[in-house]
């Protein structure tokens, strides 16, 4: 799947667009298929680290997919 792989934080150069593997669902639930994402004004703020309050990255980074 693509996604778009946030592992730092700064302007929209942190931004990576990144293959990684399909998911696999766990038991109990499913996958669906996902056409189009967006990406919105607080999701650029975040990635500058400047929306609402000082944030730190996850271990895991933030992957907006599609």
């Amino acid at each position: 799947m693509k996604a778009i792989q946030i592992t730092e934080f700064g302007g929209p150069d942190v931004m990576h667009l990144v293959d990684l593997d399909d998911p696999k669902a766990a038991e109990g639930f499913e996958l669906i298929e996902v056409s189009a994402i967006g990406i919105n004004y607080a999701d650029t703020h975040q990635t500058e680290n400047s929306y609402l309050s000082p944030q730190s990255l996850a271990q895991h980074q933030k992957v907006f997919a599609s």
